[in-house]
């Protein structure tokens, strides 16, 4: 089995806890979930992927409650490309895994 396959990357749905303006150029958006407890507290240039649907909900493929990387990826390269979501990498600012929460820092475009 390859590492891909192996891969702890989960696709999984999230919500918006808080958002807060840190800068004049960035938004610290904290999402939550119960999944982001299994999340490692800190680690050097920990990275996630952030799905943005072009529809109000993502496409029901992506929409399982949990589904490997392996799988989730390969669904969403066989997309149409009118509906498949824009994939994003983000640096994790700071993860609580006790309380299930993560946040990331966007940078503001066209202020």
């Amino acid at each position: 089995m390859s590492t891909f396959n192996k891969s702890p990357n989960v696709l999984f749905p999230v919500r918006v806890a808080r958002a807060q303006r840190v800068s004049p150029g960035f938004m610290r958006i904290t999402f939550a979930a119960p999944e982001l407890k299994f999340l490692p507290s800190r680690s050097l240039d920990q990275r996630i992927k952030i799905l943005f649907p072009k529809t109000p909900h993502l496409p029901q493929s992506l929409a399982e409650p949990i589904l490997p990387e392996s799988q989730w990826r390969k669904q969403w390269r066989e997309l149409d490309p009118d509906i498949r979501p824009h994939l994003r990498t983000y640096t994790i600012a700071q993860s609580r895994p006790k309380v299930a929460e993560v946040d990331i820092d966007f940078f503001l475009h066209d202020q």
